[in-house]
């Protein structure tokens, strides 16, 4: 996907990771209860009508799973050295159209863990 310098540079400012210390992460502060959360101010490359997910000028469905998945990203900082997460389903519901200029927010809970 192509974003245009002023929106690399917007996503790169709201999508930043938390800042963690990797010498603290450890196996036990992984598990369920971690938080993760993500932002982003919605511009017209965000928007269906731009992606061509839809006619109208607001947040785009493939954005907002975007925007899921940085939040749940952000939710495993704690990992530490050697682990990893792989996403596996993702289930979303639209609750009021975004249009641009306004923020929207993705939160992630991790339930469970599992693997070893």
């Amino acid at each position: 996907m192509f974003l245009a310098p002023s929106l690399r540079r917007r996503s790169a400012e709201c999508l930043k990771p938390p800042r963690s210390d990797p010498a603290e992460a450890s196996v036990s502060s992984v598990g369920p209860g971690l938080v993760g959360e993500a932002s982003v101010t919605v511009v017209p490359e965000l928007t269906a009508r731009h992606l061509g997910s839809g006619t109208v000028a607001v947040f785009a469905t493939p954005e907002m799973v975007r925007l899921m998945e940085r939040a749940a990203v952000n939710g495993l900082a704690p990992l530490a050295d050697g682990q990893q997460s792989v996403g596996t389903m993702v289930n979303i519901k639209h609750l009021a159209a975004t249009p641009i200029g306004r923020r929207s927010r993705a939160r992630s809970l991790s339930r469970s863990t599992a693997g070893g």
